[in-house]
């Protein structure tokens, strides 16, 4: 029987990427990330992201950017585009090379986690007809606008996914734990508090490999490890010229402070982002950043907060979005094969709720960090129900989110033009 799932699977995780990767470069180009546009030139534009910094870093070398915060980044990115620039220049100009190699790279890497995850799903038992109904609402959800951005937020929400898709599918224990262990080093040197979450996964696995059989040798041992780590990493904050600073400036520069001394606004904005990773408002465009140039913003500086900032017709999609997400996940927590992963993803969902109600830029940001686990409590919830009940609110729901996508798009032409 195995020998028949796992080539389906497989099947299933390569398509998935190929659509994801085919997506994102459709996407990203649709909203101006091109040679020569101010998207792919300059930071803050597109809801304070680093797009247009980390594109030009490609060109020219720069390495300071991440350090601190994302230390593997320049490694990944930064370094392997600029010797492709240099290598390709008489053929093709250098600036070109870093803005199509961004937004490749990006995609690549997110298409891949979604493919695992796709794959693990598979394996679970999920069935293809159930991916297909709800994958219009992560191929065409407003955070995705965001993920697809030469940013390190899609590179993320791949090594995510993949985490949950390697965690969720049947297989040995060992080849599992390692798989997340290199995960959890990745995500940790992408964007150092992401690597919580398979790290979570890690200790879960083992729990439920064991269980009554952990021995307090075992904890000690697990304590030891962990303390060492950490102690490892405070080591290179040290020791690396001035890389503690530099964090220690990020910690302190983004502190908000919102969820203690505002409680009442930090639930308004965790809702918002549980409606707007998938069906968002049209932004508002200011100059609240340095250099005071024209940005696409949902917090401009003076205004309130709203709770519900929608138009008509992002209204009847951000309510079929919430009902798709209440009833999946509800049968998600009641289903016995999938509470636990279900859980797991309400925690993480919790856990980007709390942080960045305390620390952060625009709220906006960060969701490429959790709008891929909220498509898939959906998933996991409506599984089991004919797919003929999900398309009716899918399809509402995704024609929402393209229209707001239009929206950005259209916004960033004015801020061009």
């Amino acid at each position: 029987m195995k020998r028949v799932v796992l080539p389906n699977a497989s099947r299933w995780g390569f398509a998935t990427a190929v659509v994801v990767i085919l997506a994102f470069l459709s996407l990203s180009w649709g909203l101006g990330v091109r040679t020569g546009r101010p998207l792919a030139e300059r930071t803050d534009l597109f809801f304070q992201s680093d797009a247009g910094g980390l594109v030009t870093d490609a060109e020219t070398d720069f390495s300071s950017r991440g350090r601190g915060v994302h230390p593997i980044l320049y490694f990944v990115w930064t370094k392997p585009l600029y010797h492709a620039g240099q290598g390709l220049d008489p053929i093709i100009p250098a600036e070109v090379t870093a803005t199509v190699g961004s937004r490749l790279l990006v995609a690549v890497w997110a298409g891949t986690g979604m493919g695992v995850l796709a794959a693990g799903l598979i394996r679970r038992g999920v069935p293809g007809s159930a991916i297909l109904a709800v994958a219009p609402l992560y191929l065409l959800g407003c955070g995705q606008s965001m993920a697809c951005m030469p940013d390190h937020f899609g590179i993320s929400q791949g090594i995510l996914a993949a985490s949950f898709g390697v965690y969720l599918a049947p297989g040995r224990f060992g080849r599992k734990l390692a798989g997340l262990a290199f995960l959890t080093l990745l995500a940790g040197g992408i964007t150092v508090t992401n690597a919580i979450f398979p790290a979570s996964l890690c200790g879960l696995l083992a729990i439920s490999q064991y269980r009554s059989r952990i021995r307090w040798q075992w904890i000690v041992a697990a304590s030891t490890i962990g303390v060492a780590m950490i102690a490892m990493g405070m080591g290179v904050l040290f020791l690396v010229e001035d890389l503690f600073e530099r964090f220690v400036m990020r910690v302190e520069g983004y502190l908000t402070w919102r969820l203690t001394e505002d409680p009442l606004e930090a639930l308004k904005f965790t809702f918002r982002g549980l409606v707007d990773a998938v069906v968002a408002p049209t932004p508002a465009i200011t100059r609240d950043n340095l250099d005071r140039v024209q940005m696409l913003t949902y917090q401009p500086v003076g205004q309130p907060y709203s709770a519900w900032p929608y138009d008509l017709w992002q209204s009847v999609g951000a309510v079929a979005w919430l009902i798709l997400l209440a009833v999946g996940t509800a049968n998600a927590l009641k289903s016995k094969d999938f509470r636990i992963p279900s859980a797991v993803l309400v925690a993480w969902v919790l856990w980007n709720a709390i942080f960045h109600n305390l620390w952060g830029d625009e709220y906006f940001l960060y969701t490429p960090h959790y709008s891929w686990a909220l498509v898939a409590f959906v998933l996991l919830g409506w599984q089991r129900i004919s797919a003929k009940w999900i398309w009716p609110f899918t399809a509402v729901t995704a024609a929402a989110a393209a229209f707001t996508l239009w929206e950005y798009s259209r916004l960033i032409a004015s801020i061009e033009s």
